[in-house]
């Protein structure tokens, strides 16, 4: 059995990305720095940048469930740690989850 070949891919954008996951050989999402969250269904060539919110946080991970729903974490003090939910492909994101403690602070 031959193994895995990682192939580097362009995102297109210029934000630090931290977090990653694949959920086919088509599917993967990212995320990172400056609100950034991409997209692609067609295994890396083309990134789609999503909007989550207009708010300015540091998106440190990604974790897909499909090719259409996955759960989204921000970092920082207090109410910037958040966690979001999409089922439609990043069109829409519903927050599930706002620190309130102010010395909270989400991390993996």
């Amino acid at each position: 059995m031959a193994a895995p070949r990682w192939t580097p891919q362009v995102s297109g954008g210029t934000a630090t990305l931290r977090g990653v996951s694949a959920v086919s050989d088509t599917v993967a999402w990212a995320s990172g720095s400056g609100n950034t969250i991409l997209r692609t269904s067609d295994g890396g060539p083309t990134w789609q940048a999503l909007t989550v919110t207009p708010d300015k946080l540091d998106f440190r991970d990604v974790d897909a469930i499909d090719a259409r729903t996955a759960y989204l974490l921000s970092i920082g003090d207090g109410a910037a740690s958040r966690i979001y939910k999409t089922t439609d492909a990043g069109a829409t994101w519903n927050l599930q989850f706002t620190a309130r403690d102010p010395k909270m602070f989400l991390d993996l």
